[in-house]
């Protein structure tokens, strides 16, 4: 060999340059190219591309930087550090209840605080509102199907319910859906006694109002009449009556007529209880009411066409009642007592109501009084059903 040539070649060797393996016959690496293989660079690390090939630079010291495609966007396909291949999406849950609003929605591989997989919540500001939840009848919406719940069947049952705004209108389903008698407002007396009553029937001072409740009995078992807003006469239809007999309680509230004025006293609240109403589409009767006064003066209801007291609502232009030679509690009379008829009771007066008061404790001057007899007017005359 050349003398001068082999000298050359140790040179080479001694400024760091690269031959390949001698064993495989790779050749030489002179001036920075070679015929073999790739040597790595020492210190750093070296990223992989996307396509999974040898280092984007030769011989440098430092870390090398990834390509745009390794960064494991969503369109890349790739994997990040983390393993996470495809963000998921996540939905804010701000009321904590476990389901998200999917009007949130956010992606990504770990669940941001506040978030969570479940995108059906309908309303994502009440922690009482979600798919699934219990309803209670006559209330909103509150699994998100989009559907009211069933109306209450009574006044009892809407305050059992919770759903409640204390005393006033509620709509009431008495027998149900599907069945005979329709949804009905009524007015509930949510307060008095516990509450849960439902008001059946209201007879007032003004005569034009309450006359239109004289009915017969296929009318008075049918039809729902008047207004249940306070001040009003009203009606609910009898066939619904029964429905609301729940716990066999019954409450009369007296508002009693000031002979001063025409106002109205506080008023007085008559209980009684275990009275069973029978109603069918020709009769109706109230058996075993236990009360401190007179409630009724017969079991069997009277129309203009029947009942064993009819010429107590025919001559003494009186709405249908469970008269007995007329009455004690009268919704409505005239006969001697008035000139036109209006409600009337015997026993303010004398008998305490369910909390203790008589006449003298609630009107500040006489309530009025009828021509004949101890018989007091009434501006209302509301019963009550519970």
């Amino acid at each position: 060999m050349d003398i001068g040539r082999g000298l050359a070649i140790v040179i080479a060797f001694g400024v760091g340059c690269a031959v390949g393996d001698p064993d495989a016959g790779d050749g030489l690496m002179l001036g920075g190219s070679t015929t073999a293989g790739p040597v790595p660079p020492t210190g750093g690390t070296v990223a992989t591309s996307s396509e999974g090939g040898g280092p984007s630079g030769s011989g440098m010291q430092g870390t090398t930087a990834s390509s745009a495609d390794a960064t494991g966007g969503a369109d890349s396909g790739a994997t990040t550090n983390d393993g996470c291949k495809v963000p998921a999406p996540w939905y804010p849950d701000d009321d904590e209840d476990g389901f998200g609003d999917p009007a949130g929605e956010v992606l990504a591989c770990d669940p941001p605080a506040g978030h969570v997989s479940d995108d059906t919540d309908c309303d994502d500001d009440d922690e009482d509102v979600f798919p699934g939840a219990q309803e209670t009848c006559g209330g909103p919406d509150t699994n998100c199907d989009f559907a009211a719940p069933p109306l209450c069947n009574s006044c009892l049952q809407q305050l059992a319910s919770g759903n409640t705004t204390g005393d006033g209108l509620y709509t009431i389903d008495p027998d149900g859906e599907g069945d005979p008698v329709p949804p009905t407002q009524v007015w509930c007396d949510m307060t008095t006694d516990g509450g849960g009553w439902t008001m059946v029937q209201r007879t007032v001072w003004d005569p034009a109002q309450t006359n239109a409740l004289r009915t017969g009995y296929a009318n008075w078992y049918t039809l729902t009449l008047g207004n249940p807003s306070p001040g009003q006469a009203f009606r609910l239809q009898g066939s619904a009556w029964e429905h609301l007999n729940i716990q066999l309680d019954h409450m009369l509230r007296h508002d009693l007529r000031r002979q001063s004025d025409g106002g109205s006293c506080p008023p007085l609240f008559y209980m009684g209880i275990g009275g069973t109403l029978t109603v069918t589409d020709s009769a109706t009767g109230l058996t075993g009411l236990s009360s401190d006064v007179t409630m009724i003066n017969d079991t069997n209801l009277s129309t203009l066409d029947s009942g064993p007291s009819a010429t107590c609502v025919v001559s003494g232009t009186a709405v249908p009642w469970f008269y007995g030679s007329c009455c004690s509690t009268c919704p409505t009379y005239q006969g001697g007592y008035w000139t036109e008829p209006h409600p009337m009771v015997s026993y303010v007066s004398a008998v305490p109501d369910a909390f203790g008061n008589i006449e003298v404790d609630v009107c500040t001057s006489p309530a009025q009084l009828a021509m004949t007899g101890t018989f007091v007017g009434l501006n209302a005359m509301e019963y009550y059903l519970r």
